[in-house]
């Protein structure tokens, strides 16, 4: 998932980091937020966004992407396609 905010302050990557289906999370200088994520329900999303909102962030632009069929291959194999 990838968000842009302005007003981007530390409180939010902190938060964000800590919500449980948060797994890694890169912060840009534009503002815009990359993040890994354990679960990609609605539900997370949905902490995402009242994370930012509740700490006067301005949401500007979100992507969300679904697992690709190698991001599936990796995980229920453990292997590299090109093993």
């Amino acid at each position: 998932m990838s968000i842009m905010v302005t007003n981007l302050n530390k409180d939010i990557i902190k938060e964000i980091e800590d919500l449980p289906a948060v797994c890694g999370l890169k912060e840009h200088s534009s503002g815009r937020i990359i993040m890994d994520m354990d679960d990609a329900s609605s539900c997370a999303v949905n902490d995402v966004i009242e994370t930012v909102l509740k700490n006067q962030g301005n949401i500007t632009s979100i992507v969300t992407r679904d697992p690709s069929l190698e991001d599936v291959f990796m995980e229920v194999t453990g292997k590299d396609p090109g093993e």
